[in-house]
């Protein structure tokens, strides 16, 4: 991972590549203000990341399956911006289910649009030997409950 440079990481994979302790599962959902009913707008304000992210492929794919007109409606660097914009009404967003935004709510396969499996992993350096970073390893596998 990243050429061996981090000791530690905790990060999103929806690819399962990494060899990493799985900690949970976090799919990738599309997210609409339940006050704003934004997702029945047409063309659908849809809001993504500035850069492509590693699952930009289906984000476009989903959007093409679901059929309908959409546009681009809000860019963010962060999904800090995207749960912004999906709980002020201004678009549609994928963001990871832990990070639907109060208010908002997960858009379901019934409704057109589709979800992707997605999990936060822990990968450890495998000739990490920091005790400091063993112990924070094991914590944050109690805290996720994974042995």
């Amino acid at each position: 991972m990243l050429g061996g440079e981090l000791d530690l990481t905790v990060y999103l994979d929806w690819q399962r590549k990494a060899p990493a302790v799985i900690l949970t599962a976090d799919p990738i959902v599309w997210t609409t203000s339940d006050r704003h009913r934004t997702h029945e707008r047409s063309p659908l304000a849809v809001a993504t990341y500035t850069k492509p992210v590693s699952y930009q492929d289906f984000v476009l794919r989903s959007l093409k399956t679901s059929g309908r007109d959409y546009r681009v409606a809000f860019l963010s660097d962060c999904s800090a911006g995207l749960r912004m914009a999906v709980a002020s009404g201004i678009a549609i967003a994928p963001l990871c289910r832990s990070n639907i935004p109060p208010g908002s709510r997960e858009l379901t396969a019934a409704e057109g649009f589709l979800s992707h499996s997605c999990h936060l992993g822990l990968h450890v350096r495998e000739d990490a030997n920091d005790g400091a970073i063993l112990e924070l390893a094991d914590a944050i596998r109690a805290a996720f409950q994974v042995r």
